[in-house]
């Protein structure tokens, strides 16, 4: 009792309890012990489901920022340091402008939104502050812009680069190869997303099914129990 109350009065909870009863000193005492084990949950921490939300979405966030920067950084470099000679058609060169542009542009999006919200996940932790829950729909649209359409106007921009290096040097053959090589790249990389992104839900959908099959299995055993039976568990 007096080992309590010492630790009590020195803890984190012992302005409420230091003028209480030996009970709230008691009852106090225990949430001091739960706080030093780390079972002190605050009340707007997120369960396991939405824990799992925060932080997909937290690396998704992280993953975005960084590929975005890196490949609006490269798109820019080559902008600049392309050699552009005066036998360059100029459709060719108005299509590089245009494609950069548009993965520059895509590219800061996703940067500038991951960028606004990935501090204030980060400084909310994992509670219900958190703005991961209400700015959904963002997250996804900077995910989406990042690796998917991003990704594929890098690979329709080191297209465009081949025709103007080789057309500089009069060589357009080279060209032509180097895109008709591109062109089952961008269909692996369609199929690819598109069978991760597939595999993905399949599995979602098979765990999520399996709990629930264990649920009803569990309420099923619960339900052929006698009554009597469970009065007794809950008196034991």
């Amino acid at each position: 009792s007096v080992f309590v109350r010492h630790f009590v009065s020195n803890g984190p909870f012992s302005r409420s309890v230091s003028h209480g009863s030996t009970g709230e000193i008691f009852r106090n005492a225990s949430l001091v012990i739960q706080y030093n084990r780390g079972q002190f949950r605050h009340r707007g921490e997120l369960d396991m489901a939405e824990k799992y939300n925060y932080d997909l979405s937290k690396a998704q966030l992280k993953a975005s920022s960084r590929t975005s920067a890196l490949l609006a950084g490269f798109a820019m470099v080559a902008l600049v340091e392309l050699q552009y000679d005066q036998n360059t058609p100029r459709w060719l060169l108005v299509l590089l402008g245009v494609v950069t542009t548009l993965l520059v542009s895509v590219h800061l999006l996703a940067l500038m939104m991951s960028t606004c919200i990935l501090p204030y996940m980060e400084a909310t932790g994992c509670t219900q502050d958190s703005p991961h829950i209400r700015l959904k729909f963002y997250i996804d649209l900077s995910w989406l812009f990042s690796t998917c359409i991003g990704l594929l106007l890098f690979l329709v921009e080191i297209g465009i680069i081949f025709f103007v290096k080789f057309t500089s040097v009069e060589y357009q053959l080279a060209g032509y190869i180097t895109t008709a090589m591109l062109i089952p790249v961008v269909i692996v990389f369609v199929i690819f997303s598109y069978l991760i992104h597939k595999s993905r839900v399949t599995y979602t959908l098979g765990r999520f099914k399996h709990k629930v099959d264990t649920m009803k299995q569990f309420l099923d055993v619960e339900a052929q129990i006698p009554k009597a039976s469970l009065r007794t568990v809950k008196d034991i």
